[in-house]
Parts: structure tokens; C-alpha cells; sequence
């Protein structure tokens, strides 16, 4: 299975220049952020580590360069790569790189518990015919 389904698209934009302490009081709302240049182009993406790493004024300077990957991207390829990294969230790209969204580790949990559930279920149907 790829990751397509659970890359997330609408991911909320910062310019680059913005101050950390507005980021870090928009971090209980979403867990991550893509960070913008003036001219609206993607720079990156920014995580609460990020953030809280190092103390530094702007944006800019918290961010980390993260691995690319693909809609198409295969989900326990995705998984190892963030966990081999610590990373929370990486960016997603179109075939043409350019920035389609982020798959998150936190998204990735929640569907892998659904499906063992799913799973599960199965498994006590198939047992009670």
C-alpha cells in the first residue's frame, strides 16, 4: 500500500520570516506547518521539534531538511524512513516535485490502528461462520 490516501493537502502556510513564538502558539492547533518564501514558493516543513530544538527568532532558521517522498511512496517504507530519522511529519510531492503536502506519523498511526481493528474483526467473523 502507498501513502497517497493519507497525505494531507491542506496543509496551513508560514511565511519564513515569521516569528517562532507565533508559530508556537499555533502548535496545539496543527502539528506542522509549510514554510513559504515572499514569493509564496515552498521552503520546507516545520514541526513542534523543529520549533523547540533550538531557540531561535525566525522560522526560517528552525528549518530542518527532510527527505522527499511520493504519493506513491510505500506506507512501512514511510514509517521506517521517519522513525530512522525521529521526524513527525515529511513533505509529499507531485511526480513534477512540486509540494502536494505532508504525511504525518500521527496519521500514519491512526490508520494502521484502524486497520489492525478492521483486521481483527475480520478475523472473529471468520471464526463465528
Amino acid at each position: 500500500m502507498n501513502i497517497e490516501s493519507l497525505v494531507e493537502t491542506d496543509v496551513e502556510a508560514v511565511y519564513a520570516y515569521t516569528a517562532t513564538e507565533v508559530v508556537r502558539s499555533k502548535l496545539s492547533e496543527k502539528p506542522f506547518f509549510s514554510i513559504i518564501d515572499e514569493d509564496d514558493q515552498y521552503l520546507g516543513v516545520i514541526t513542534s521539534r523543529d520549533i523547540f530544538r533550538q531557540s531561535y527568532h525566525l522560522v526560517v532558521d528552525c528549518l530542518k531538511d527532510k527527505p522527499k517522498v511520493y504519493p506513491d511512496h510505500a506506507l512501512l517504507d514511510t514509517i521506517s524512513l521517519m522513525l530512522r530519522l525521529q521526524e513527525e511529519a515529511l513533505p509529499v510531492f507531485h511526480n513534477d516535485d512540486s509540494f502536494m503536502g505532508v504525511v504525518s506519523k500521527d496519521k500514519l498511526v491512526s490508520f494502521l490502528l484502524r486497520y489492525t481493528v478492521h483486521l481483527e474483526n475480520q478475523a472473529v467473523q471468520g471464526k463465528n461462520l
